[in-house]
């Protein structure tokens, strides 16, 4: 009856406990969220601007960013990814264009294209 007792008891905590530590997500946001300040590249132009990143998970950012002060839509559920050698890659897709680029450090560079247009910025945060 103890050995029968002693196998519930140790397969109800692997029940209750046994999971709680193995996600393995990698918090990749954390590292990268901030404030950058750079310029932005439209229509051959320069423009100075920002992007703020904000974590919204583990692995997605939102995208908060401006163009000489003035807001342009923000990018909800950006991906991130492990791009190997200290470098994490965005990513976000919709029927309306896509977002790519990448951080490395203290630096960001953004792709962004909707089919007729493409914007991209280059950045840094203090």
């Amino acid at each position: 009856m103890k050995a029968q007792l002693f196998f519930l008891t140790a397969v109800l905590m692997l029940i209750c406990f046994g999971c709680s530590n193995d996600d393995d997500s990698v918090d990749l946001a954390s590292g990268v969220e901030g404030f950058y300040s750079g310029s932005w590249r439209v229509s051959g132009y320069n423009r100075s601007g920002t992007c703020e990143v904000i974590r919204v998970s583990d692995t997605k950012v939102t995208l908060e960013m401006e163009i000489l002060g003035v807001g342009i839509p923000e990018m909800p559920d950006v991906k991130l990814s492990d791009g190997g050698n200290g470098t994490i890659n965005l990513k976000y897709t919709d029927s309306s264009g896509n977002l790519d680029g990448k951080i490395q450090g203290e630096s960001i560079t953004i792709s962004i294209t909707d089919g007729s247009t493409s914007l991209s910025f280059s950045g840094t945060r203090p």
